[in-house]
């Protein structure tokens, strides 16, 4: 008996996102309710077992979707609040601005009261 070739790991994933992107096109062209799993098969030439394999019915296609969607948007406000090179930013865990010089009329040296500034 012969044995199937082993995939990398990643092609399951590039799979999973293929089926994805193939089933929104198909959605963007038809409509949502138009596409059928066996549309999306036949679309990326896989069978639908192929498709069982990562998502077990169309609502959980749309789930990934919605997933997707979520990623993206945290990722874009990690990145709108990410400082800008070359900014100032606080020493870690103290609150302290790099540059602060320190008072001895503030006990805390906290960098941040008026006596610090």
């Amino acid at each position: 008996m012969t044995e199937a070739p082993e995939r990398p790991a990643g092609d399951n994933a590039n799979l999973a996102q293929r089926i994805l992107d193939a089933a929104l096109d198909l959605g963007e062209q038809r409509g949502w309710d138009a596409v059928h799993l066996h549309d999306i098969a036949q679309t990326l030439e896989i069978e639908l077992a192929d498709i069982g394999r990562h998502y077990d019915q169309k609502d959980a296609i749309a789930e990934a979707w919605f997933d997707r969607a979520d990623a993206a948007l945290l990722l874009g406000a990690a990145l709108a609040q990410a400082p800008t090179p070359g900014a100032s930013r606080p020493r870690a865990g103290t609150g302290v601005q790099p540059g602060a010089t320190a008072s001895r009329s503030c006990p805390a040296d906290c960098g941040t009261s008026p006596a610090c500034r």
